[in-house]
């Protein structure tokens, strides 16, 4: 399973993003971006089928709509959370007289620095994931 890598992947890349610099090159930032995607979909889609298998057939259309529903709320909470972060510190920062850009600056960095506090939760959470038990054919209603 990727997930255990995958994740270390993002927390680097979350790191990586708390430690920008006025001249970190534009596609520097875009390329980490495009990694931490790609980690994002090497996590989920294991992510999800370890949530499925341990449900009964008859509970997979319910499990489903259970997982897409706290994906989307867990991702607005997460992003409301990242931003409020975000610009707190900017805030902060820009009252104690940092330029514009650098108070953004250090509004992203504790931002960042959040997420991947956060996410070192996630990477601990991954070593305990295990494959759901094979279900047995048997037990298994034939379809209509």
């Amino acid at each position: 399973m990727l997930v255990v890598p995958a994740s270390m992947v993002v927390l680097a890349v979350f790191g990586f993003f708390a430690m920008l610099t006025p001249t970190t090159p534009w596609w520097l930032i875009m390329v980490a971006h495009v990694v931490m995607s790609v980690s994002f979909a090497c996590i989920f889609t294991p992510l999800f089928t370890v949530a499925l298998g341990v449900l009964p057939p008859r509970l997979y259309s319910h499990g489903s709509a259970l997982i897409g529903t706290i994906q989307q709320v867990a991702g607005a909470a997460g992003t409301a959370l990242f931003v409020t972060v975000f610009a707190m510190q900017t805030a902060v920062a820009a009252q104690a007289g940092a330029p514009e850009a650098q108070a953004m600056l250090a509004g992203s960095h504790w931002a960042f620095l959040g997420a991947g506090a956060v996410w070192t939760a996630a990477v601990i959470a991954s070593f305990f994931l295990r494959k759901p038990e094979d279900a047995d054919p048997a037990g298994i209603p034939a379809g209509h």
